[in-house]
């Protein structure tokens, strides 16, 4: 669902300043401004900082590669393509919002990320077309079973890694009742590995909103689900991966609004974000939502990563049971470029499919005496 672009917050969000500037050795001296991210300024104890060019990562190989014993999860917001340009925030750039350039790009990354376990958020239906965003990615990602592929939580399994035992669906809202908007499903699958191993797979959308009453429809909803899982797999005896666009922050302090990490962790669930010990994300302070861009120096620009703005991650996977997450990634495409902007040194992608990063996590299923 739509966002509105960030805005800058001091002390939260900088690109890096430049200051006297050098190449050396294949490094780029660059003065970091006071109100840097902490993260970035704890690199140095000066204010210069060398920003090798081992920092800005390279052309990736396709696909990457799990390793053995291990499953790489990833959870994917596409945005609808039933949208206008301009709901999107993309009104200055209707061309590169039409599904027949997104959509190509958005295969080539989760062809590069290679998931054994795929959930979609917003696959939707074309404006002005008969076809939907599903179709695209059916056609070119070959090697997987889709499951309810024309839900907007379409989820996906590698086909050589599972077998399918069972599926199903949770309803976690109700269109009119506790402020929800829409009717919201979580699609299920009931798997078998290649290795004889069981595991339940779950993607969802969580109600879209930053108020009050959307707060109060996402709590119910996340009840409905751990009520729901509960039924489906009691006690998470069986392994249990989640994913999804929750619209709820995974760094939230309010109450209702934080109830997603309160309730799912009393269920006995684990967020991967925070959870896993490997954090893979390229740049430091980059979360989940982007919005096709970033705000700084008191206007939008257009492919920038956005970086420690207000609010951490929407987008999950959960585990819970025998798996434990290995890795965490905001997956920001194969390649990160630096750009010098009004003196600013900013890091941009060659093109954003959609205003969600998608999540990447790698789990692997462990004996019960391990969790």
């Amino acid at each position: 669902m739509k966002h509105s672009a960030p805005r800058r917050t001091s002390g939260r969000w900088a690109p890096l300043a430049l200051g006297t500037s050098v190449v050396l050795a294949g490094a780029l001296l660059v003065a970091v401004p006071s109100d840097a991210p902490a993260s970035v300024r704890a690199l140095t104890p000066s204010r210069a900082i060398a920003v090798p060019a081992a920092v800005i990562p390279a052309e990736a190989a396709v696909p990457l590669r799990t390793p053995a014993g291990q499953y790489t999860v990833m959870s994917y917001n596409i945005t609808d393509a039933s949208r206008t340009p301009e709901y999107a925030g993309l009104a200055d750039h209707p061309g590169d919002f039409d599904w027949s350039v997104r959509g190509p790009v958005i295969v080539d990354w989760i062809k590069r990320v290679s998931p054994d376990l795929l959930g979609l958020q917003e696959a939707s239906p074309i404006r002005d077309s008969d076809g939907e965003q599903i179709d695209l990615l059916k056609q070119k990602l070959r090697g997987y079973t889709w499951v309810f592929p024309h839900r907007s939580t379409a989820l996906a399994f590698r086909t050589s890694k599972f077998t399918k035992l069972d599926k199903g669906v949770i309803r976690v809202s109700y269109k009119g009742k506790d402020g929800s908007e829409y009717n919201r499903y979580a699609p299920w699958v009931k798997l078998r590995t290649n290795t004889g191993k069981k595991l339940l797979y779950v993607n969802l959308h969580g109600e879209y909103g930053q108020t009050e009453v959307k707060a109060e429809a996402r709590s119910a909803g996340w009840t409905r689900l751990v009520d729901g899982l509960a039924k489906i797999n009691p006690r998470n005896r069986l392994p249990v991966v989640i994913t999804g666009d929750f619209n709820a922050r995974d760094d939230e302090t309010r109450p209702v609004f934080r109830d997603h990490l309160t309730k799912l962790a009393a269920a006995g669930l684990v967020n991967a974000s925070t959870a896993a010990k490997q954090q893979e994300t390229p740049l430091p302070g980059v979360t989940s939502f982007n919005g096709f861009g970033a705000r700084f120096l008191g206007r939008f620009h257009y492919q920038a990563v956005r970086r420690s703005a207000v609010g951490g991650n929407l987008d999950y996977v959960w585990t819970g049971g025998a798996v434990k997450p290995v890795s965490w990634e905001v997956y920001l495409g194969p390649k990160v470029t630096w750009r010098l902007v009004d003196g600013w040194l900013v890091p941009y992608v060659k093109f954003i499919p959609s205003d969600h990063w998608p999540v990447v996590a790698k789990v692997r299923l462990v004996p019960a005496k391990s969790r």
